[in-house]
């Protein structure tokens, strides 16, 4: 099922050239075909195959497993594809609706504090009650913990 990862990222690149057309063209009658259970008759399949294989040919050992077990290789690779294209465009979904790309509000990215009534990044005073939301004393690009320390991997603004 390389051919529905071949389709998805052909038909993306389609939009700035010709080639990736068709090549997109190529994986959609080759996806049609899998679809009903039958071969794949462009040869796509197949072309992929030998390229991963030719560019493992250094690992010979590693070369040949890819090569005789290259249909489930690819059926994982199908599986994990899509899987990181749903938890992108859920993350993307949440920033937009929740501010955070976590709900709950622990989003390295958009560097959420932890309370969802603050904005991303909102450090409130030392002594300030955070859990009542922020107000103008509080600035934001940092998150600090109770006693006021800057937590790691994250700056606060000047």
């Amino acid at each position: 099922m390389i051919c529905l990862v071949a389709l998805a990222v052909f038909g993306v690149l389609g939009i700035f050239s010709v080639r990736y057309r068709l090549l997109a063209k190529e994986a959609f009658e080759c996806v049609l075909r899998r679809v009903t259970l039958r071969k794949c008759k462009t040869g796509m399949d197949r072309r992929i195959k030998m390229w991963v294989t030719k560019k493992l040919s250094r690992f010979p050992g590693l070369a040949r497993t890819v090569y005789r077990r290259f249909e489930i290789f690819s059926w994982a690779f199908t599986i994990a594809f899509f899987l990181s294209v749903f938890y992108s465009a859920l993350s993307v979904y949440n920033i937009l609706v929740h501010g955070s790309c976590d709900p709950g509000g622990g989003c390295f990215i958009a560097g959420g504090c932890g309370n969802p009534d603050c904005g991303p990044g909102c450090v409130c005073p030392v002594g300030h009650d955070c859990s009542a939301g922020c107000v103008e004393e509080c600035s934001c690009g940092g998150c600090e913990n109770e006693s006021g320390k800057v937590q790691e991997g994250l700056s606060p603004s000047s």
